[in-house]
């Protein structure tokens, strides 16, 4: 079920506008199994919610932490169809995430959450920031 907050009203949304949404932001099955396996050995919550914050050469940064009770405002995508478990998304972020695709990927002995964004300008030298 993905809900939104429309007005500061909470309000689930109609068939078509979840469609459209989920659309807009993609979740890989090897992304939805790792954000599941984390609040597994967490042992509690709910999912993972994505924001934005200034910091870094770039100017914005990523920032993912975990969800015990989502807020009202957050933007709600289910990892999957079967699954309680929840990407949250910041509202003033999401503008910023529309195309992108979250994927858990393996590079030597670094894995992790990589985030594919097609609106993207720039990403500094160290990976820690972006620009839009």
């Amino acid at each position: 079920m993905l809900q939104y907050n429309l007005n500061n009203k909470y309000k689930k949304v109609n068939a078509k506008q979840k469609n459209h949404i989920e659309k807009e932001v993609t979740i890989t099955i090897a992304a939805a199994a790792h954000i599941a396996k984390c609040i597994a050995k967490r042992k509690f919550g709910i999912g993972i919610k994505v924001s934005m914050k200034k910091q870094g050469c770039s100017g914005i940064a990523y920032v993912l932490s975990y969800v015990d009770q989502a807020e009202i405002t957050d933007i709600i995508i289910k990892i999957t169809s079967n699954s309680s478990l929840a990407l949250f998304i910041d509202p003033k972020t999401y503008q910023y995430l529309k195309g992108t695709t979250f994927d858990y990927v393996k590079k030597g002995l670094n894995s992790g959450l990589d985030i594919k964004n097609p609106n993207e300008k720039g990403r500094c030298g160290c990976g820690e920031s972006v620009m839009f």
